[in-house]
């Protein structure tokens, strides 16, 4: 009898703490949504704007579709501020967040951007 008290309120004590932990990650969620989208939204503005020209419009039209594919997932707003360093992973470590950073990752890896390397085409030219 007192075998399975010992075993109900361990199993309760670990459901309370994954609760806990669970609580935790949603409020780093909620902090990437509230802190680090408005960085990424006008960070891809001001990038866009800067990069226009002729060849590269980036009207208002690519800035919004530009800015909604980044802002989908709470992991593609941070994986951009981390690639353009808007914040730093030394950050991330120093306010606790860096195993939900990689949490968030492991679990939304379906939808990150994926880079590709730009190099130049093949040489197509015919003898």
């Amino acid at each position: 009898m007192e075998l399975i008290v010992i075993i109900a309120v361990l199993a309760i004590s670990w459901m309370a703490w994954q609760l806990w932990r669970a609580k935790q990650f949603n409020a780093f969620k909620r902090v990437i949504f509230s802190e680090f989208k408005p960085l990424v939204l006008a960070h891809i503005e001001q990038q866009l704007t800067e990069q226009r020209s002729s060849l590269y419009p980036n009207n208002a039209i690519h800035i919004q579709a530009a800015q909604e594919y980044w802002i989908k997932y709470a992991s593609r707003i941070l994986q951009y501020a981390l690639t353009e360093e808007l914040i730093t992973e030394q950050q991330l470590k120093q306010q606790g967040k860096y195993r939900f950073c990689q949490h968030l990752f492991h679990i939304e890896a379906s939808h990150m951007h994926v880079y590709q390397s730009c190099s130049e085409p093949p040489n197509t030219e015919t003898n």
